[in-house]
């Protein structure tokens, strides 16, 4: 933001007084303003050192451009009117989730969205993905008992940042007649991390999808957690693009791993 003449409201303050409408696309959880595309129409609350104290803090002031450093240490001119703004969020990760729950139920199957927050390692999540699924499959076969499903589910969804009322609404869910279907949809948005080892590309939706088809094959190998339960996963960015491959995502399912083997 303190290096460009647009962003950190920038923008705003070359158009005042000219009335800016700004459409908004989040690609960031919990939809800050003033961080999405560093916010060009948006007031920037920064301290004014905020850049400069991340260059000191690594030790980089001899690595950066002179020039550079006189930017970052000159007093800005700060955007103070915002009546001409009008800054308006028209997509987001929740809105997704929302419309992909309707494509769901299209297909004949029960969705319920779950989490617009997932973070952490993708290892992490991909973990905690796959003990939801143990769980709803023993539920979906009576293995475990109401005060034990809630008990256990608890703490994967609070991880998992999960919207209220979730482990109630996913227990009545699946145990009331009204679903009627035995076709169930877990939804998840978020932007979890990964973290690149040697010549590998990234890509989190790639790497979460392969995560969750290991430990897939590791429970039907090992287990019968997962008897009788077919499960498909999906994993895609929103943008078509997941980190620098041709790729916006990959699926798991139940099998793929044996049949990889296999082949």
């Amino acid at each position: 933001k303190k290096l460009s003449l647009v962003k950190g409201g920038g923008l705003a303050s070359l158009a005042y007084p000219t009335k800016v409408i700004s459409l908004i696309l989040s690609d960031i959880i919990g939809d800050p303003l003033d961080m999405i595309a560093s916010g060009p129409t948006v007031i920037n609350t920064d301290s004014e050192d905020a850049a400069l104290k991340i260059i000191q803090k690594y030790d980089l002031e001899k690595e950066v451009a002179p020039s550079v450093m006189r930017t970052l240490k000159e007093k800005s001119v700060p955007l103070t009117h915002s009546s001409h703004l009008q800054n308006l969020l028209i997509g987001n990760n929740l809105i997704a989730l929302e419309a992909a729950a309707r494509e769901c139920k299209s297909f004949g199957f029960s969705p319920i969205v779950v989490s617009d927050s997932i973070s952490g390692l993708v290892s992490e999540v991909a973990d905690l993905y796959t003990s939801l699924v143990v769980l709803l499959c023993k539920l979906l076969q009576n293995k475990i008992s109401k005060s034990d499903f809630l008990n256990c589910i608890n703490p994967l969804l609070e991880k998992l940042k999960a919207q209220k009322h979730t482990k109630e609404n996913i227990y009545s869910h699946v145990m009331s007649n009204e679903s009627d279907t035995d076709k169930f949809c877990l939804i998840f948005g978020g932007e979890p991390t990964v973290k690149v080892v040697g010549d590998g590309l990234g890509g989190r939706n790639q790497e979460l999808a392969l995560r969750f088809a290991m430990n897939l094959h590791e429970l039907e190998t090992n287990s019968n957690d997962l008897e009788n339960c077919d499960v498909i996963f999906l994993s895609g960015g929103t943008d078509g693009v997941d980190g620098p491959t041709n790729a916006a995502g990959a699926i798991a399912y139940s099998g793929q791993i044996k049949h990889a083997i296999e082949d």
